[in-house]
Protein backbone atom coordinates (compact mmCIF):
# COMPACT_ATOMS: atom_id res chain seq x y z
CA UNK A 1 0.00 0.00 0.00
CA UNK A 2 1.65 3.47 -1.16
CA UNK A 3 1.14 6.95 0.24
CA UNK A 4 1.52 9.96 -1.78
CA UNK A 5 1.74 13.32 -0.54
CA UNK A 6 1.61 14.66 -3.87
CA UNK A 7 -1.61 13.14 -4.40
CA UNK A 8 -3.04 14.21 -0.84
CA UNK A 9 -2.38 17.99 -1.92
CA UNK A 10 -3.82 17.75 -4.98
CA UNK A 11 -7.40 16.48 -3.49
CA UNK A 12 -7.54 20.04 -1.45
CA UNK A 13 -7.83 21.55 -4.60
CA UNK A 14 -9.99 24.48 -4.66
CA UNK A 15 -11.41 23.35 -0.47
CA UNK A 16 -11.98 26.03 1.45
CA UNK A 17 -9.08 24.07 3.15
CA UNK A 18 -6.40 25.46 1.02
CA UNK A 19 -8.10 28.91 0.80
CA UNK A 20 -7.57 29.03 5.04
CA UNK A 21 -4.31 27.52 4.62
CA UNK A 22 -3.08 30.51 2.53
CA UNK A 23 -4.64 33.08 3.93
CA UNK A 24 -4.43 32.51 7.71
CA UNK A 25 -0.84 34.01 7.50
CA UNK A 26 -2.03 36.63 6.36
CA UNK A 27 -5.20 37.58 8.26
CA UNK A 28 -3.29 36.58 11.52
CA UNK A 29 -0.33 39.39 10.33
CA UNK A 30 -2.91 42.06 9.64
CA UNK A 31 -4.39 41.00 13.45
CA UNK A 32 -1.36 41.62 14.98
CA UNK A 33 0.35 44.85 13.42
CA UNK A 34 -3.21 46.56 12.87
CA UNK A 35 -2.96 45.93 16.81
CA UNK A 36 0.21 47.82 16.75
CA UNK A 37 -0.77 50.41 14.45
CA UNK A 38 -4.06 51.00 16.57
CA UNK A 39 -2.47 51.33 20.08
CA UNK A 40 0.14 53.06 18.79
CA UNK A 41 2.61 50.57 20.54
CA UNK A 42 6.66 50.30 19.78
CA UNK A 43 7.76 46.97 18.38
CA UNK A 44 10.95 47.57 19.96
CA UNK A 45 9.35 47.54 23.58
CA UNK A 46 9.52 44.30 25.45
CA UNK A 47 6.25 44.16 25.58
CA UNK A 48 5.37 43.86 22.22
CA UNK A 49 6.88 40.49 22.62
CA UNK A 50 5.09 39.25 25.24
CA UNK A 51 1.81 40.71 23.50
CA UNK A 52 2.74 38.97 19.81
CA UNK A 53 2.74 35.72 21.14
CA UNK A 54 0.17 36.04 23.73
CA UNK A 55 -2.31 36.76 20.51
CA UNK A 56 -0.32 33.75 18.37
CA UNK A 57 -1.08 31.23 21.50
CA UNK A 58 -4.48 32.03 21.96
CA UNK A 59 -5.43 31.60 18.73
CA UNK A 60 -3.28 28.71 17.66
CA UNK A 61 -5.67 25.97 18.97
CA UNK A 62 -9.17 27.25 17.27
CA UNK A 63 -6.92 28.07 13.86
CA UNK A 64 -5.43 24.88 13.68
CA UNK A 65 -8.64 22.68 14.68
CA UNK A 66 -10.13 24.96 12.24
CA UNK A 67 -7.57 23.80 9.22
CA UNK A 68 -7.32 20.55 10.34
CA UNK A 69 -11.10 19.98 11.05
CA UNK A 70 -11.24 21.05 7.28
CA UNK A 71 -9.13 18.63 5.65
CA UNK A 72 -10.82 15.97 7.47
CA UNK A 73 -14.10 17.67 6.55
CA UNK A 74 -13.09 16.67 3.08
CA UNK A 75 -11.49 13.01 2.82
CA UNK A 76 -14.87 12.32 5.34
CA UNK A 77 -17.11 13.84 2.46
CA UNK A 78 -15.71 11.90 -0.45
CA UNK A 79 -15.81 8.57 1.92
CA UNK A 80 -12.26 8.24 1.76
CA UNK A 81 -12.07 7.42 5.71
CA UNK A 82 -14.55 4.27 4.82
CA UNK A 83 -11.99 3.31 2.18
CA UNK A 84 -9.24 3.38 4.79
CA UNK A 85 -10.56 2.04 7.40
CA UNK A 86 -12.00 -1.00 5.19
CA UNK A 87 -8.48 -2.15 4.23
CA UNK A 88 -6.85 -5.16 6.31
CA UNK A 89 -3.61 -4.03 8.18
CA UNK A 90 -2.81 -0.61 6.33
CA UNK A 91 -5.37 1.93 8.26
CA UNK A 92 -2.67 2.55 10.95
CA UNK A 93 -0.09 3.23 7.70
CA UNK A 94 -2.24 5.79 6.46
CA UNK A 95 -3.65 7.32 8.63
CA UNK A 96 0.27 7.97 10.30
CA UNK A 97 0.78 8.98 6.73
CA UNK A 98 -1.97 11.42 6.41
CA UNK A 99 -0.91 12.58 10.25
CA UNK A 100 2.63 13.63 8.73
CA UNK A 101 1.17 14.70 5.67
CA UNK A 102 -0.87 17.70 7.49
CA UNK A 103 1.68 18.08 10.52
CA UNK A 104 4.32 18.90 7.36
CA UNK A 105 2.24 21.39 5.45
CA UNK A 106 0.40 23.22 8.69
CA UNK A 107 4.45 23.60 9.80
CA UNK A 108 5.22 25.45 6.83
CA UNK A 109 2.48 27.55 7.02
CA UNK A 110 3.29 28.47 10.64
CA UNK A 111 7.34 29.16 9.08
CA UNK A 112 5.71 31.00 6.92
CA UNK A 113 3.70 33.62 9.30
CA UNK A 114 7.01 33.20 10.90
CA UNK A 115 9.03 34.61 7.67
CA UNK A 116 5.88 37.19 7.03
CA UNK A 117 6.42 38.40 10.67
CA UNK A 118 9.84 39.26 10.65
CA UNK A 119 9.80 40.69 6.62
CA UNK A 120 7.04 42.78 7.96
CA UNK A 121 9.23 44.23 11.40
CA UNK A 122 11.85 44.87 8.82
CA UNK A 123 10.55 46.54 5.90
CA UNK A 124 7.70 48.11 7.57
CA UNK A 125 8.60 49.18 11.14
CA UNK A 126 11.99 49.41 10.27
CA UNK A 127 13.60 46.80 12.83
CA UNK A 128 17.16 46.37 12.05
CA UNK A 129 18.32 44.34 15.62
CA UNK A 130 19.35 40.76 15.24
CA UNK A 131 18.97 39.78 18.67
CA UNK A 132 15.20 41.20 18.24
CA UNK A 133 14.76 38.82 15.33
CA UNK A 134 16.91 35.80 16.92
CA UNK A 135 14.28 36.37 20.07
CA UNK A 136 11.04 36.48 17.92
CA UNK A 137 12.50 32.93 16.23
CA UNK A 138 13.47 31.24 19.25
CA UNK A 139 9.50 31.96 20.36
CA UNK A 140 8.25 30.49 17.10
CA UNK A 141 10.19 27.42 17.95
CA UNK A 142 9.30 27.15 21.16
CA UNK A 143 5.22 27.90 20.35
CA UNK A 144 5.02 25.18 17.92
CA UNK A 145 7.68 22.75 19.38
CA UNK A 146 5.54 23.08 22.38
CA UNK A 147 2.10 22.54 20.32
CA UNK A 148 3.06 19.01 18.94
CA UNK A 149 0.94 17.48 21.58
CA UNK A 150 -2.19 19.80 21.00
CA UNK A 151 -1.71 19.34 17.28
CA UNK A 152 -2.01 15.47 17.53
CA UNK A 153 -5.36 15.76 19.43
CA UNK A 154 -6.95 18.19 17.22
CA UNK A 155 -6.07 16.24 14.38
CA UNK A 156 -7.10 13.04 15.74
CA UNK A 157 -10.52 14.59 17.40
CA UNK A 158 -10.60 16.20 13.80
CA UNK A 159 -11.38 12.51 12.19
CA UNK A 160 -13.76 10.97 15.34
CA UNK A 161 -15.73 14.42 15.52
CA UNK A 162 -17.81 16.35 13.69
CA UNK A 163 -16.87 19.97 12.10
CA UNK A 164 -18.90 21.67 14.51
CA UNK A 165 -17.83 19.60 17.28
CA UNK A 166 -13.62 19.96 16.59
CA UNK A 167 -14.63 24.28 16.00
CA UNK A 168 -16.18 23.72 19.37
CA UNK A 169 -12.94 22.10 21.24
CA UNK A 170 -10.87 24.24 19.26
CA UNK A 171 -12.73 27.61 20.61
CA UNK A 172 -13.24 25.89 23.82
CA UNK A 173 -8.97 25.46 23.74
CA UNK A 174 -8.55 29.16 23.02
CA UNK A 175 -10.48 30.41 25.80
CA UNK A 176 -8.91 28.05 27.99
CA UNK A 177 -5.81 29.37 26.78
CA UNK A 178 -6.59 33.14 27.46
CA UNK A 179 -7.54 32.17 31.16
CA UNK A 180 -5.15 29.39 31.92
CA UNK A 181 -2.44 30.25 29.79
CA UNK A 182 -2.31 33.93 30.17
CA UNK A 183 -3.24 33.87 34.29
CA UNK A 184 -2.79 33.66 37.47
CA UNK A 185 -5.43 31.73 37.41
CA UNK A 186 -3.58 28.87 35.87
CA UNK A 187 -0.33 29.10 37.65
CA UNK A 188 -1.05 25.53 39.37
CA UNK A 189 -2.72 23.86 36.59
CA UNK A 190 -1.33 24.85 33.64
CA UNK A 191 0.65 21.59 32.90
CA UNK A 192 -2.40 19.59 32.51
CA UNK A 193 -3.59 21.72 29.29
CA UNK A 194 -1.24 20.44 26.34
CA UNK A 195 -2.16 24.17 24.30
CA UNK A 196 -1.17 26.23 27.33
CA UNK A 197 2.69 25.38 27.41
CA UNK A 198 3.57 27.39 24.72
CA UNK A 199 2.86 30.72 25.97
CA UNK A 200 3.93 29.50 29.53
CA UNK A 201 7.18 28.67 28.34
CA UNK A 202 7.21 32.10 26.46
CA UNK A 203 6.27 34.27 29.61
CA UNK A 204 9.05 31.94 31.60
CA UNK A 205 11.47 33.18 28.86
CA UNK A 206 10.13 36.65 29.13
CA UNK A 207 10.81 36.79 32.69
CA UNK A 208 14.64 36.20 32.77
CA UNK A 209 14.30 32.62 33.55
CA UNK A 210 15.98 29.86 32.14
CA UNK A 211 13.93 26.96 31.13
CA UNK A 212 16.97 24.01 31.31
CA UNK A 213 16.15 25.38 35.40
CA UNK A 214 12.78 25.16 34.96
CA UNK A 215 12.73 21.70 33.37
CA UNK A 216 15.41 20.97 36.05
CA UNK A 217 13.31 21.47 39.00
CA UNK A 218 10.35 20.17 37.18
CA UNK A 219 11.26 16.73 36.03
CA UNK A 220 8.46 14.76 35.82
CA UNK A 221 7.38 17.35 33.93
CA UNK A 222 10.35 16.72 31.22
CA UNK A 223 9.14 13.43 31.06
CA UNK A 224 5.53 14.34 30.05
CA UNK A 225 6.46 16.81 27.27
CA UNK A 226 8.87 14.23 25.72
CA UNK A 227 6.62 11.09 25.85
CA UNK A 228 3.23 12.82 25.72
CA UNK A 229 3.66 13.35 21.39
CA UNK A 230 3.69 9.55 21.08
CA UNK A 231 1.57 8.43 24.10
CA UNK A 232 -1.38 10.72 22.51
CA UNK A 233 -0.83 9.43 18.79
CA UNK A 234 -0.58 5.80 20.05
CA UNK A 235 -3.98 6.24 21.58
CA UNK A 236 -5.97 7.97 19.42
CA UNK A 237 -4.95 6.44 16.71
CA UNK A 238 -5.84 2.76 18.49
CA UNK A 239 -9.59 5.08 19.11
CA UNK A 240 -9.87 6.29 15.71
CA UNK A 241 -9.22 2.59 14.50
CA UNK A 242 -11.51 1.20 17.29
CA UNK A 243 -14.31 3.52 16.85
CA UNK A 244 -14.17 3.12 12.47
CA UNK A 245 -13.91 -0.52 12.18
CA UNK A 246 -16.56 -1.89 14.50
Amino acid sequence: MTFSFSAEWLKTKNSLFRTTLYSSPILFNLLIFGYIFFTHQRVSESSFYSNYFSILNFLLPFTVSFIVALMNNCEREAGNFKNIFGLNHHYYFLLSQKFIFSYLVISFVFLFNSFLTIMLLKFTFNVSSIVFYSHFFYGFALTWISFITSYIIYFFLSIICSLITTLFIGLISSLLTAIVGLTALGNGIWILFPFTWGIRFITISINNKSLVDFFYEHTNFSYVLLVSPIICFLVFIIICVSLFRK
